[in-house]
């Protein structure tokens, strides 16, 4: 007789979700609303219209100069600010745990969060600590207890690293 026990929680499933790929990534100069929705000024110049009135959007309304937008067409259009991470140039928050999107998928050359926005590895990417198998694939679950895993992604919309912080 065989018994199995697993260690990763009772009756917690995590669906792959579809992935959502940005095609626009830049630093936000500004931010401003009218009555055709928000419009993010990028420092390079473009203007990005953020996609609303039941169209999927991520976190429209909290885009601050200095953040990164990533937005894309995928799944009806999306657009999220990721703040910069303090003390680390160059690098903004793609996803810490814990939050409501409570893992980050490892799909080889990209990372997949739970909200199935991926980005593409950055060269040199490096990660501590390393993902373990979750319902068959290789993830990092976020922890509710306060602590987790950062990401940080550049802005060309890479992932540069991960690491505890603990």
């Amino acid at each position: 007789m065989a018994v199995a026990i697993s260690l990763q929680g009772c009756n917690t499933s995590y669906p792959l979700p579809e992935p959502r790929r940005p095609t626009v990534v830049g630093v936000i100069a500004s931010t401003t609303a009218d009555g055709t929705g928000y419009h993010i000024r990028l420092v390079d110049g473009p203007v990005v219209d953020a996609p609303q009135n039941g169209i999927y959007a991520m976190n429209a309304g909290i885009m601050d100069a200095g953040w990164l937008l990533v937005s894309g067409s995928d799944g009806g259009g999306f657009a999220l600010g990721l703040p910069p991470i303090p003390k680390e140039d160059g690098c903004w928050e793609a996803w810490m745990s814990p939050t409501d999107q409570l893992i980050a998928w490892d799909m080889g050359g990209s990372i997949r969060f739970g909200s199935g926005l991926e980005f593409p590895k950055a060269a040199g990417f490096h990660v501590d600590p390393q993902p373990h198998d979750v319902d068959g694939r290789l993830a990092w679950v976020g922890l509710t207890s306060g602590v987790g895993v950062s990401f940080c992604a550049n802005v060309q919309g890479q992932i540069e690293w991960g690491r505890d912080r603990s």
